[in-house]
Formats: C-alpha cells, structure tokens, sequence
C-alpha cells in the first residue's frame, strides 16, 4: 500500500512514518512540449517499435524484467513483484492499457519497453514507463525512445508529454533534461512493503 505526500507536506510524513509507512521514493513530475524533438545518434535509426499485441506476453514480460535489473527507478522495490505483476499494476493506472504498450526492438534485439498512456482531458499523454535492458543502456538508444513517445503524442494532437522520475535517477533526469523537460512538481512516496510470501508446499 502506498499513498503520495507533495514534497513540503511533513506534518503528514510523520503519522505515516510512525505507523509503518515509511518514506519510499522521492519523485520529480516533469512535463515538456510535444514540439520538442532531440537528435539521435544515427545507429538509432535501426530501433523499431512493436506494439504488445503483436508479441506473446511472456516475451513481453521477459523484457519488461530485464529491464527493472539493476535499475535505479525505485531500487526499494525490485523484487518485491514479478514482472507479470509489474505489469498488472500498470494496466491498472491506464485505462486504456495497454494501447499504447511498445516493444524496443535494435539491430534485431530486444532492447527494452515504452509504455504511453494517453490522458486527452488534460490535452497531454504520460511516459509511464520506458527503460531498457542492461546491454542497451549508455548507447544513445534512450534518446530514441523520448524521440518516439513524444512524437506519437504529437501525431494525437497532445500539446505535452509528462512523466515522473525518481529524483536518483540520474541518468534519466539528465536525459528528460536534455529534452527540455523541467519540473514542476516533487512528492514523497510513502509505502508499507513486505514480499508476498508463496506457501510452503506440503509433503
């Protein structure tokens, strides 16, 4: 269970601390013009996009946990989920999940996972997710993938794309900085977490 603070609100982490809800992430919501397009490294150009529906889940789920290895969104979380119940929790935010849930493909590998979730009554779609397996990672491919989100929100007439970030994150921030995206926002993620254990098999 987990419930967001916006980053000044300490009279209400203290209850929550106290009562074991710790503080688990900090986040930075960003936002940036869908105008905005950065240019990409030309071995990108060989990146391709496919959507989920024409994959078989378990490789999109192979993926999808390959991608969340060693990475530095939320680093509190791995291993509390497996990547089928990642996903379950995603298609639970996204009403419309997953229409807009991408394969990376490059130079015919599986190289990570974007997933968009288009929010028309505020004239913006939200990068939910991207990230990409540990070999990709560092190779120009990630500017790519904003590339892409971006200009798919354009193609529906959205006038930006936002996303949150954990304020870790780094490498992330700096590239959702390259775009031009800025933050306008910072929350407290407070979280009560314990691992679903399986039961004991019975002899």
């Amino acid at each position: 269970m987990q419930t967001v603070l916006e980053g000044n609100d300490l009279q209400t982490a203290i209850p929550l601390k106290e009562n074991g809800f710790p503080k688990a992430v900090s986040l930075h919501y960003m936002s940036v013009s869908t105008q905005t397009v950065l240019e990409a490294p030309e071995a990108d150009a060989l990146a391709v996009f496919m959507h989920v529906e024409e994959l078989a889940s378990e490789r999109f789920e192979i993926v999808f946990g390959q991608v969340e290895e060693n990475s530095l969104d939320c680093p509190e979380l791995q291993g509390m989920f497996t990547a089928q119940e990642a996903l379950e929790g995603c298609y639970r935010q996204d009403v419309h999940a997953p229409a807009h849930w991408y394969l990376v493909r490059c130079e015919g590998e599986d190289a990570g996972v974007l997933l968009l979730a288009p929010h028309p009554e505020s004239n913006n779609w939200e990068l939910m997710y991207m990230g990409l397996v540990p070999a990709w990672r560092g190779r120009g491919l990630g500017i790519h993938v904003v590339n892409e989100a971006i200009h798919r929100a354009r193609e529906a007439g959205m006038e930006e794309v936002i996303l949150a970030v954990d304020e870790r994150n780094t490498p992330a921030r700096q590239l959702y900085e390259q775009f031009g995206f800025r933050s306008r926002l910072s929350c407290v993620v407070h979280a009560w977490m314990q691992k679903s254990e399986k039961p004991q098999e019975t002899l």
